[in-house]
């Protein structure tokens, strides 16, 4: 029997424009008769710890066992690397915590178990990596909470709610994989600045493999109504989406998306395709068609209509086709491409079908417009061209 170890005292890990960070690592060894034991190792930090335990048996036939057991401070993960983190709110994570536990033999890699933990966020994974007679699998069960992640990670939008992963991965090797299993996510929120959209759900199949990962059946659920279809990306850059677009309440997407309430009534509904290539500049690779109709609802001002569009990533245009929004005393027709120039015809005979939209831009109750018909018609036809953040009307 022989008893060793080696001891690095410091380890300085370091990188360009940072503190080095000092570890320590100490490796205890036992030599013997047919067998190689590592008990007691330990990579460490001030704050941090990597212990590792693990064994090398029969040399004929070896079989290798070993588990796993870290805590690593986030603040070191930022000190050794140029990933950035915010971990000064209150309740913050501040370790990213991992264990494991494997056996290997000359047919054979079996993970028993494995877990990451940040926080609220997991990741568990079990099963053989490698079979004598079949392909690798691996049970795959992630959870993500949202409004941590969105925190650590400083993003603008301020996400909450949680998103679940579970399935099967199965793989012959790095480069041919299989992963199947179900994505759900539940009550998730974001907030821009004045938008706030809340309550969504999404639950679809999920499939992953080198050349394309397919939601292929997936639906999404909020404000109000929801879409269903099928998501593709191939290649890693190739994005394709057919879908269908039902129950979307006019007034609830008005309030979500500008903060005002608005007394027209109807319901969105219809199909939005889109395809892309990521690896474009921008959006040159994207284009989009919708194509939605809009049923008029039973409160407030009804409002109906028809919407076709097509978004033109390559010359960055929306091009609207015979289009047209109606209310109980008036029609709008409208084409042509927005920024540019778009063709309106205008027929009312009631000109406070305009009552809400005039509450709108003022952010008060409006009783009456400015100019009245008196049994009479208005009958526009204009031309509008221009950006749309200074556009110019001629008629």
């Amino acid at each position: 029997q022989y008893r060793g170890e080696l001891n690095i005292d410091p380890l300085l890990l370091s990188s360009a424009g940072q503190e080095p960070l000092r570890a320590s690592i100490h490796l205890p060894v036992v030599l013997l008769k047919d067998e190689v034991d590592l008990r007691g190792a330990r990579i460490s930090t001030v704050n941090s710890v990597i212990n590792l335990t693990g064994a090398l048996q029969n040399m004929k036939s070896p079989q290798i066992s070993g588990n796993l057991d870290a805590h690593i401070a986030l603040s070191d993960i930022q000190q050794a690397s140029h990933f950035s983190l915010d971990t000064s709110w209150k309740g913050a994570p501040s370790a990213l915590d991992a264990s494991a536990a494997i056996h290997m033999d000359e047919q054979t890699i079996r993970i028993s178990t494995a877990q990451l933990t940040l926080g609220k966020t997991k990741l568990t994974a079990s099963g053989p990596l490698k079979s004598a007679t079949s392909e690798g699998s691996l049970k795959v069960n992630l959870h993500i909470a949202l409004d941590e992640v969105g925190k650590l990670l400083r993003l603008s939008a301020q996400p909450s709610g949680n998103v679940d992963v579970a399935g099967d991965a199965r793989f012959s090797s790095s480069s041919d994989y299989l992963f199947t299993g179900n994505i759900d996510a539940r009550k998730i929120s974001v907030r821009e600045g004045k938008t706030a959209i809340n309550g969504l759900n999404l639950s679809s199949p999920l499939q992953a493999d080198p050349r394309k990962i397919a939601l292929n059946g997936f639906r999404f659920a909020g404000l109000g109504g929801e879409i269903t279809g099928n998501a593709q990306l191939e290649q890693g850059e190739r994005l394709q989406l057919e879908s269908r677009v039902s129950g979307f309440s006019i007034p609830r997407l008005t309030a979500s998306f500008t903060g005002q309430q608005v007394n027209y009534d109807g319901t969105l509904s219809g199909s939005v395709t889109v395809q892309g290539n990521l690896k474009s500049a921008g959006t040159t690779g994207f284009a989009a068609q919708a194509h939605l109709g809009i049923t008029p609802g039973g409160h407030g001002v009804p409002i109906s209509g028809a919407i076709n569009a097509d978004y033109q990533g390559r010359n960055n245009a929306v091009v609207l086709g015979k289009s047209y929004l109606g209310l109980p005393h008036s029609r709008l027709d409208i084409s042509g491409v927005l920024g540019r120039q778009v063709d309106a015809h205008l027929v009312s005979r009631n000109l406070n079908d305009f009552l809400p939209m005039l509450a709108l831009g003022s952010g008060k109750p409006a009783t009456s417009m400015p100019v009245t018909l008196s049994g009479g018609i208005a009958d526009i036809t204009a031309s509008v061209t221009g950006p749309l953040s200074s556009p110019n009307l001629a008629g």
